[in-house]
């Protein structure tokens, strides 16, 4: 089998720096590739102070989704070590993803679209509603949020109507959820 690894790396995103292991694959000889998320962002470290020694991650199934952020274009709505994750919730279940992150990509950007594409995930069927919970130090102002699967190719929008802004300072939301009418 062949198991990969892939995260953010070894990040101060709360005083600490323990590695944030975003998720892994494995692929057995001549089969599929299983991915498995680290959705709750549970730092890896030796220090029992800073994270955890041991962690259990659980394959989700084989969907791929693909979701869109457009950051507002206004003034400090752009954000730098930011890390969210997506919850979402269909008619036949939850899914969610790792950090969110374009590696070698300044994402977030003012007034700008960036694309993640996420496989490895469970199909929840029609999208009804999505929670984003955000990490780091930076603040961010989204315009919307848009998420389709490779099954069902039909976009499903979030509008940030309420005009949220996502960090995890005290004044901000750090965590936000939005459904369809």
């Amino acid at each position: 089998a062949v198991v990969s690894t892939q995260s953010t790396g070894m990040w101060d995103i709360d005083g600490s720096d323990a590695w944030i292991l975003n998720y892994v694959t494995v692929q057995p000889e001549g089969g599929r590739k299983y991915y498995f998320y680290n959705y709750d962002t549970v730092k890896i470290s030796t220090k029992a102070s800073e994270g955890y020694s041991r962690y259990t991650m659980y394959e989700q199934g084989q969907e791929t989704y693909y979701i869109t952020f457009m950051t507002a274009d206004e003034k400090h709505a752009d954000a730098n070590g930011m890390f969210p994750t997506i919850k979402i919730e269909g008619s036949w279940g939850v899914t969610k993803t790792g950090l969110l992150d374009l590696y070698d990509h300044n994402d977030m950007e003012r007034g700008k679209k960036d694309i993640y594409t996420v496989p490895g995930m469970k199909y929840v069927g029609d999208i009804k509603c999505i929670e984003i919970t955000v990490r780091g130090k930076d603040g961010w102002k989204f315009q919307y949020i848009e998420v389709h699967s490779g099954r069902n190719m039909r976009a499903t929008y979030f509008y940030n109507t309420a005009g949220i802004w996502m960090s995890t300072k005290s004044k901000d939301v750090s965590r936000y959820r939005m459904c369809q009418k």
